[in-house]
């Protein structure tokens, strides 16, 4: 697996965050990976994210570092109240 490829994009979704509501910043760098033709590295990628093992750098620890951000960038958004209705 290409691991370099997986951090540019990463740094990429940090630097200029999407911040959509009904998807969290990762879902965009598995988007962005498979536009890339990773594949694999997507699916991998993605099952980590997933996977109750996400707490481990199975991608080392830059990567575990820029999911951290990641997620900090998911906790900053909100749902709109509109969202919430009848649910």
């Amino acid at each position: 697996m290409n691991l370099t490829v997986l951090i540019e994009v990463m740094k990429e979704q940090i630097a200029k965050p999407t911040r959509a509501v009904v998807n969290s910043e990762s879902a965009f760098v598995m988007d962005k990976l498979n536009s890339r033709g990773e594949y694999e590295l997507a699916k991998a990628y993605w099952n980590w994210v997933c996977s109750s093992g996400r707490d481990t750098a199975i991608f080392g620890e830059e990567v575990m570092e820029l999911q951290k951000q990641l997620r900090a960038i998911d906790k900053q958004s909100t749902m709109p109240a509109w969202g919430t209705y009848g649910t």
